[in-house]
């Protein structure tokens, strides 16, 4: 099975997929009471050893830019585990942004699929107590407020699934307060308004996609949240037919749903469909889409 396995074309397609040293690591098992892996490794060293020697040999090494869209992919793709993989690989503070995105990247796709539960959590990736634990300590580096926003938004998503409401509340009105507080010093009150209803559709999103009505309706919101039906009239006016996007359908269609206005909201969520819309925005279409139907049981 071993000389079976050692085809060239293989080592090099291990390379590309960042899985040589799983290769190099069945030396180390064979230590571990294994005995059937021992030299289980060796066609490969070999193959590497010789191919090493030679001009064309590529080697392991990929541009920043290479890697980041390598991983991009993995993750449109689903391969959570290989993302990981691949974050692993970078250098800090690379690798533990591009872990966490691989493991929210996971936990947060199982939201829309309750009927999987039985789904296994990808090898290697990190717990959602390891997540949070290492977001704490990211937002307290020194981060630009871009930055610690993004930090705090992937927090509160962590707390959400792990039941923390509280603390999930908490680190939500860290994430969006900066944009908030920018905001309110524009002089220009139109556009003020305008980009104050669509922050306020964002937060009600986050809401939207990890509590059912029965408790959003009692989380007590920040302040500088516009009231829901005026941010409702401000995205509508600003909504062209001509020109309307998939994520503009999701915030009409998302306000529509806060107020109880389920057709229309569905309405919305068809014409997102047709907008060709990308893997975050079909995630959001398939999350309101199930909170519809929750709320037409109720």
């Amino acid at each position: 099975m071993r000389d079976m396995a050692a085809v060239p074309e293989a080592f090099e397609q291990a390379g590309i997929l960042w899985l040589t040293s799983e290769l190099e690591d069945l030396a180390d098992l064979a230590d571990e009471d294994l005995d059937c892996f021992a030299n289980w490794a060796e066609p490969y060293l070999q193959w590497k050893k010789e191919a090493e020697d030679t001009p064309e040999y590529p080697g392991s090494e990929f541009s920043e830019q290479e890697q980041m869209e390598l991983f991009i992919a993995s993750l449109n793709h689903g391969y959570y585990s290989q993302a990981d993989f691949i974050a692993r690989r970078l250098d800090e503070p690379s690798r533990s942004f591009g872990r966490i995105n691989a493991a929210m990247s996971f936990y947060t796709a199982q939201i829309d699929q309750p009927e999987q539960t039985d789904t296994p959590q990808p090898h290697n990736i990190m717990t959602l107590t390891e997540v949070e634990e290492k977001l704490i300590e990211l937002t307290e580096s020194e981060f630009s407020v871009a930055v610690k926003s993004q930090l705090y938004l992937h927090l509160a998503q962590c707390r959400f699934l792990l039941k923390k409401l509280p603390s999930a509340i908490d680190s939500l009105n860290l994430a969006f307060a900066p944009a908030a507080d920018k905001l309110l010093q524009t002089e220009d009150a139109e556009m003020q308004q305008v980009q104050m209803a669509y922050l306020t559709a964002s937060y009600y999103m986050v809401l939207i996609c990890n509590l059912n009505k029965a408790v959003w309706d009692k989380v007590s919101l920040p302040t500088w949240l516009l009231p829901l039906k005026e941010a409702l009239q401000v995205v509508q006016s600003t909504v062209d037919e001509t020109a309307i996007s998939a994520e503009q359908c999701c915030n009409m269609a998302l306000l529509l749903l806060v107020e109880n206005k389920l057709e229309a909201a569905r309405d919305w969520l068809d014409r997102a469909e047709q907008k060709k819309p990308d893997r975050q925005e079909r995630q959001i279409i398939n999350t309101m889409r199930r909170k519809l139907t929750e709320m037409d049981k109720t």
